[in-house]
């Protein structure tokens, strides 16, 4: 959107959010990570929150209860890591409906001097197989709409594009109206 158009859309419209919706179905295999980095669950938030990358630190903030944390490490130091919120943590956010068996992958982020080694695809590849192995059948995420890395990282893994979702909150409107476009033919 160019300057001129993005700030008319933000006047008439107020502040919006485009994102597009991923899925994976776990029920279709999921390939295996290359594992050429040290992935697990994340165990201590503590762990992210000694990191010294501050994208990374941040990550502490989403662990708890009903949050299931992954990591990539490189010589013990967590480089990568993902939440999926569940349950009523996630109806605290609740973008997306998740019916049971479901979960909302809530960020993933990889340390600035990490990124473009594969770090996230063998993360989301690592963590699916787990979610998978802890009874989940499906998978979503929100992805900005035009954050073209993400989208290629989820797509080469096999996460498929299900819906486009707007909110504006036009002339300062409390609540956001909200608009879904749904793919009519999805794979995944």
């Amino acid at each position: 959107m160019t300057g001129l158009a993005h700030r008319l859309a933000r006047t008439l419209l107020g502040p919006y959010e485009i994102y597009r919706i991923y899925r994976l179905d776990l029920s279709l295999a999921v390939p295996p990570a290359k594992e050429t980095a040290d992935l697990g669950a994340v165990l201590d938030a503590d762990e992210l929150a000694r990191s010294p990358d501050p994208g990374i630190r941040d990550l502490a903030t989403y662990a708890g209860a009903e949050a299931l944390g992954f990591a990539a490490r490189d010589h013990g130091t967590v480089v990568s890591a993902c939440w999926y919120w569940i349950g009523e943590r996630y109806e605290t956010r609740g973008f997306w409906p998740l019916a049971p068996g479901e979960a909302k992958l809530v960020q993933i982020t990889t340390a600035g001097g990490f990124r473009g080694r594969g770090l996230a695809s063998q993360l989301l590849l690592y963590s699916a197989a787990e979610m998978r192995r802890r009874g989940f059948r499906k998978l979503y995420a929100r992805i900005w709409h035009n954050h073209a890395p993400s989208i290629a990282t989820f797509e080469k893994v096999g996460w498929g594009y299900v819906a486009l979702v707007i909110r504006v909150w036009p002339f300062g409107r409390f609540g956001p109206l909200r608009f879904v476009r749904r793919r009519r033919s999805v794979g995944v």
